[in-house]
């Protein structure tokens, strides 16, 4: 039998094809080879992993924080951004914004393992509100800042976070380390954090990021959800039996997980590869210097949906200039190099530009569900 032709525009001219492309539709295609290959990627069983998911995306996440001018680290600018990549308005109440609890790039054999089905965080903050108090429209974004106030006051390297949407505020236990709180700005509502003064994200990347909706309460999550872990650290040749606690995030309640690491630290990826099963970065190496003023921003396609194929590695644009420091989203104009060259085709056999409704696609040879 021939090569398979390849699917390509023109190859046919055809409409209205059933779910399994029967039989009488045979005479439709280019020749026999062609039609028993689309017929066979339209039957498996196997979907690839969904593209431009239709709910709230992380969008943008800025860990590094910036430099003073004389050289010093700041953090405390740090942000994070989320998009409505749906069609339709959608609400922010009852969402959770949660930091895993385990490294990138320390990889340990934690028991009970639980990854399977959940992510083991350390914070979790959840956007407050009644059901339809804080509505996004589509494609819009909203900015959370760990720190709502005018950082270029602090630092002129920095930028203005004063008139952020939301903002994570803590009320620490020590005197000497007190959040700041805009009240002019939403606060998260914090569920449970480690720190005994306030949070911050992790600002060399060795943490990860989840996007979730919880289905429980707050006080039936802080009383129901913990996790206590034990683990053998490794070192110079000796062991030492070790263990932790965390909170349990079921991963069926995440929409949307961010990966991070640095290359030349990275162990493994915290959670499940159905959350992601990549991951983006700032600088390549630890401690990089070069890291400072950089962020991870999500790739939009050429419909201007972000794109989310549960994998970090090519959703993110790692070492972005952050979007703060550009004055705007930073990624408008950029589009992810794979874009242009993807075959995409209805399962009509009808050739399509893009993936802008949800639905079921062959794109370059494979069958995906767009949600």
């Amino acid at each position: 039998m021939a090569e398979p032709a390849e699917l390509s525009e023109n190859s046919f001219e055809f409409a209205n094809v059933t779910l399994y492309v029967p039989e009488l539709m045979k005479q439709g295609f280019l020749n026999e080879d062609f039609y028993h290959r689309f017929k066979d990627i339209i039957e498996t069983a196997e979907f690839d992993v969904p593209v431009g998911s239709q709910t709230l995306v992380i969008s943008e996440i800025f860990f590094t924080g910036t430099t003073t001018p004389e050289g010093k680290q700041y953090s405390d600018d740090q942000y994070v951004k989320i998009g409505n990549n749906s069609n339709e308005t959608l609400y922010l109440d009852g969402y959770a914004f949660a930091e895993t609890a385990f490294l990138s790039v320390d990889k340990q054999d934690y028991t009970p393992n639980i990854m399977a089905d959940t992510t083991t965080i350390d914070a979790i903050y959840i956007f407050p509100g009644n059901g339809q108090d804080y509505p996004i429209a589509p494609g819009e974004e909203v900015l959370i800042a760990v720190n709502a106030i005018n950082h270029k006051e602090v630092n002129p390297k920095s930028f203005d976070l004063s008139n952020a949407n939301f903002e994570f505020y803590d009320e620490s236990d020590n005197p000497n380390f007190q959040d700041s709180d805009n009240p002019n700005v939403t606060n998260m509502v914090n569920w449970y954090d480690y720190s005994k003064s306030y949070w911050s994200m992790h600002n060399r990347g060795f943490k990860s990021y989840v996007l979730a909706k919880p289905e429980v309460n707050m006080n039936e999550y802080v009383s129901g959800y913990k996790y206590t872990y034990t683990y053998i650290f490794s070192f110079n040749g000796n062991s030492y039996p070790m263990s932790g606690d965390g909170y349990k995030l079921p991963n069926s309640w995440i929409t949307d997980a961010v990966g991070l690491s640095v290359a030349s630290e990275w162990e493994w990826n915290v959670f499940a590869p159905t959350l992601d099963s990549g991951w983006a970065h700032c600088g390549s190496v630890d401690h990089d210097k070069s890291r400072y003023g950089l962020s991870v921003i999500r790739k939009k396609n050429e419909q201007g949906k972000w794109i989310d194929t549960n994998n970090s590695s090519e959703d993110f644009i790692s070492d972005a200039i952050a979007s703060m420091l550009n004055g705007t989203t930073g990624i408008d104009n950029v589009r992810n190099n794979d874009t242009k060259a993807m075959r995409v085709y209805r399962i009509d056999g009808v050739r399509v530009n893009g993936v802008s409704k949800p639905g079921l696609y062959i794109i370059n040879g494979r069958k995906v569900l767009v949600k």
